[in-house]
């Protein structure tokens, strides 16, 4: 699909995080304002001025054609959902009509805007940024970054949703920046993942090991280690792991 905010529409599965595995219908919003140094959907990252509209009703029709016996829940991702909130309530609305559960990939950029839809999800995967992510430029810009993240975390946990905060871990990940942020979200039921980085400045098993057990002393059992599972699948038909 071409338009100003949808980038593409497609079926696979769930390839990152607790819900890992579970067929899903992916809708990727452009756009986004962040650029991390490990962005996997760079095309996705500017909206096409030149493009239609989104019709509605045609991404409708598009997640119609899409349903299948073993389908989990609708994914809303990007780019960055949150940057098109009306579109977004727009959509995940009319999807809870249809009966679909609905699932928010997002960086927690706006928590004013994910404050607006958290009540037509019922699962939300954060992304929470690290300092040597290089999502924004200076410090103070990634302290604000940040305290939106915590305050989508919040929100998400305290309205019920299935809570999934995600960190990509590059190799010069310290024990200091995963026990600030756990220490900041342990009162949440939440599932963590750290998330090692594929390929270049990957971490090694040992920093992984310590991290998790870092983790560990704030959330007990709720600390995974999950790699992306879909860069490990590519093919030509259209359908990819997510």
């Amino acid at each position: 699909m071409v338009s100003r905010e949808i980038h593409e529409i497609f079926t696979s599965f769930q390839g990152e995080g607790s819900l890992l595995g579970r067929r899903q219908i992916f809708i990727r919003f452009r756009g986004c304002s962040l650029n991390c140094f490990y962005c996997d959907t760079k095309n996705a990252r500017t909206k096409d001025l030149m493009a239609s509209p989104t019709d509605v009703e045609e991404v409708i029709r598009r997640i119609e054609s899409l349903i299948t016996p073993d389908l989990h829940s609708i994914s809303f991702t990007g780019g960055e959902p949150l940057e098109s909130c009306d579109l977004l309530m727009e959509l995940a609305s009319r999807c809870k009509t249809l009966g679909l559960a609905c699932y928010l990939e997002t960086a927690g950029v706006d928590a004013d805007a994910f404050k607006k839809v958290v009540d037509l999800f019922d699962y939300a995967a954060i992304d929470v940024k690290l300092q040597n992510h290089r999502a924004v430029s200076t410090h103070e810009a990634w302290s604000r970054l940040y305290q939106e993240e915590l305050v989508c975390i919040r929100i998400a946990a305290t309205a019920g949703l299935y809570t999934i905060v995600k960190i990509v871990i590059p190799e010069d990940t310290t024990p200091r920046m995963i026990a600030d942020v756990c220490h900041d979200i342990s009162e949440y039921a939440i599932d963590l993942i750290l998330q090692p980085l594929t390929g270049g400045k990957a971490p090694s098993i040992e920093l992984l090991l310590e991290l998790s057990a870092v983790a560990g002393a704030y959330l007990k059992n709720r600390v995974m280690v999950i790699p992306q599972v879909h860069r490990l699948y590519r093919d030509g038909s259209g359908s990819r792991f997510m």
